[in-house]
């Protein structure tokens, strides 16, 4: 099977996978640590993301969803240890479509701030409108 049909049916399957089950939302950092602490975040396709903070830095996140990546509504974010990290909901400015400026509905936009509050390990759960995902959470 040459590379390129191999591409083109993993790819038809992902998206069969993800219309029919829902696709689990996704976390973008929407802001940066502040100048000498460290806050970052991992995106990664095979496994759980990955985001570290310094104690007492916070980032905030948008939240993405669907085979489009549009925006999420009505998503939620909890903290298995909140003695770790908390999680804040955020409120961003709503975003126009971008493909009808002057007539495009106006989304509101889910977002979150995690906050590092001691040094270890946690999970963020971010709730969708229907699949959920996982984000490790490293304070260090």
């Amino acid at each position: 099977m040459s590379r390129t049909v191999l591409a083109t049916t993993l790819a038809t399957a992902l998206t069969v996978a993800c219309f029919a089950t829902g696709c689990a939302p996704q976390i973008r950092a929407a802001s940066t640590p502040p100048p000498t602490r460290s806050g970052e975040h991992a995106a990664n396709l095979a496994d759980d993301d990955e985001v570290r903070l310094g104690k007492g830095v916070a980032l905030a996140f948008d939240c993405y969803e669907g085979f489009f990546a549009e925006t999420c509504r009505d998503a939620t974010a909890t903290i298995d240890d909140p003695t770790v990290a908390k999680v804040f909901p955020a409120h961003l400015e709503r975003q126009k479509a971008p493909w009808s400026p002057a007539f495009g509905s106006v989304r509101p936009r889910a977002g979150f701030v995690v906050v590092g509050v001691k040094r270890g390990r946690t999970v963020l759960r971010v709730n969708g409108s229907s699949a959920s995902s996982d984000v490790q959470i490293i304070v260090e």
